[in-house]
Parts: C-alpha cells; structure tokens; sequence
C-alpha cells in the first residue's frame, strides 16, 4: 500500500514539475532576458499561503534588502501574533 502511495505521489510530483516548467517557459517567452531560477521561485511561492510566501522571501532575502528586511519581520511577527489571539478567542 504504501508503494502505492509513493508512485502516487511520485506522479503528482512529476506533473506538478512539467507545469511549473511550462509556466516558467511561458513567461520567458514573453521577457526572455528574465531570470529563469528567479522566476520559478516566484510561481512556487504563489501557490503558498501569503504568511508562508512572506517568510520564505525574506529567507531568499539579498543583502540591499537589509532596511527592507527587518520591517517585514516585524510585520510577519504583529500578523502571527494577532493570528494566535484569534486562536484563543
């Protein structure tokens, strides 16, 4: 059984790769001097939930970023306190 669910997955992994890679030719083919890598990065983070997408695009943070940095922190840090309290109301 769990074989089974393991191709499954292997599947879904697989046609979820062959999407993402047309995506990211589709937008190549109109802006082709873009960055590949940079551009499959942002249809990934699409697909999360904006406090995820958030995270993860300060992780991938550059170093001109280091003002812009810490206010998003702090922000992602006011959002998932407010989220908590809602939690316990």
């Amino acid at each position: 059984m769990k074989s089974r669910v393991n191709s499954i997955d292997a599947v879904q992994a697989r046609r979820w790769a062959r999407r993402l890679s047309a995506q990211v030719r589709k937008v190549l083919s109109t802006h082709p001097h873009a960055n590949a890598d940079n551009i499959r990065h942002t249809l990934i983070l699409l697909e999360l939930p904006p406090l995820e997408r958030l995270q993860r695009s300060l992780i991938r943070g550059r170093a001109k970023d280091k003002l812009t940095i810490p206010v998003l922190q702090d922000a992602l840090a006011v959002t998932r306190t407010a989220k908590r309290r809602l939690k316990h109301k």
